[in-house]
């Protein structure tokens, strides 16, 4: 039976998927309204998250399969979020508003959450039946 701790993390990698995939679609509905000199790098980051949605979901998915890869890949794309929005707040330079703060302290906690129950041994475990 799969561990209440995989299944937090699963849910979580789930949730944070769907978010990623609705900012991508609204930043590419707003992308009509960038003048052309900002185009390129609105597209960088529709791709960027496209591609951070795929990996959660993977991982989601794989976790739910207990594959160790997708642990390790849940935890390698949490870290990298924690680095990103921990540089996206030291580089606000205090100018961030509270929506902007709440949203990236939130963002920081689940992804300690996903990583503190992924280095569990239980997940460890689940995670190790294909190996």
């Amino acid at each position: 039976m799969k561990p209440g701790n995989v299944t937090t993390a699963q849910v979580i990698l789930w949730i944070q998927g769907a978010l990623t995939v609705v900012l991508a679609l609204v930043l590419l509905g707003m992308s009509g309204q960038v003048d052309s000199s900002s185009g390129g790098i609105f597209l960088v980051f529709i791709v960027l998250a496209l591609a951070q949605a795929a990996l959660e979901i993977a991982a989601a998915v794989g976790l739910g399969a207990g594959r160790n890869w997708a642990r390790i890949l849940a935890i390698v794309v949490e870290s990298i979020a924690i680095i990103v929005a921990g540089l996206n707040l030291l580089t606000s330079g205090g100018g961030a508003s509270g929506g902007y703060l709440c949203g990236s302290l939130v963002g920081i906690g689940l992804a300690v959450t996903v990583i503190g129950c992924l280095a569990q041994e239980s997940a460890r475990d689940w995670c190790n039946q294909d190996a």
